[in-house]
């Protein structure tokens, strides 16, 4: 009798180290606890949403991925990213989401694979990270954003990693993130409502338009 395994792609888990991280930041990207006790994720001033249980504790998932019948999540931390800091904290925070993702597949190899998270404001930080996120922490592919920094990625500057991965056999996962023009959509989550879905429109359309996908196949 033919079993079918039922694998979740899109799946997010926060590694607490990276959380504990965004807890002291002061910049763009940060967390905050508002007048309920509710850890909230703020990203370019725009509300990104409560950061509960299933986002940070693997065996809580589990449970929940148990009753829906999922036998396996590949996960990814791409929102809200870290483009938004300095290179230097990029990768530091790079290596925190990547170490925690690499553990908690360690735990729970049945269950869980995890997605790189690559420092992409400095590309060659970015590269070195993706052959230690692979080689030595056994990562599936790659999380990327919609736009890194504000920067499309259907730049050339991005092509390495493309081609990289394509020598890898590896896929990139393509995560919508706060786009151009967040300041009109900073009320009533907006800019995840309405922002993100733009983002996730105009950014594999200009990969298209410019070639990405035929030189990158």
């Amino acid at each position: 009798m033919e079993t079918t395994m039922h694998i979740d792609f899109h799946a997010h888990l926060y590694p607490e180290a990276y959380l504990e991280r965004l807890e002291v930041s002061r910049g763009d990207v940060r967390m905050e606890t508002n007048a309920k006790g509710e850890k909230i994720i703020l990203s370019m001033g725009a509300r990104v949403g409560p950061v509960t249980e299933s986002f940070f504790d693997a065996d809580y998932r589990i449970d929940l991925m148990q009753q829906h019948r999922v036998d396996m999540q590949i996960l990814s931390t791409p929102h809200p990213g870290i483009d938004r800091f300095s290179p230097a904290e990029s990768l530091e925070m790079a290596r925190l989401i990547n170490d925690g993702l690499a553990e908690v597949s360690r735990k729970h190899p049945r269950h869980f694979r995890g997605l790189a998270s690559l420092p992409l404001i400095d590309m060659p930080s970015a590269m070195r990270e993706l052959e230690r996120a692979v080689h030595e922490l056994g990562m599936v592919g790659v999380a990327i954003l919609t736009n890194v920094a504000g920067r499309s990625p259907a730049e050339p500057e991005f092509y390495p990693l493309y081609a990289r991965l394509q020598e890898l056999g590896l896929p990139l996962f393509m995560h919508p993130t706060i786009p151009a023009g967040v300041e009109v959509m900073r009320e009533y989550r907006l800019a995840v409502i309405l922002g993100f879905e733009f983002d996730l429109t105009l950014a594999p359309t200009k990969m298209a338009y410019s070639g990405v996908f035929e030189r990158f196949p």
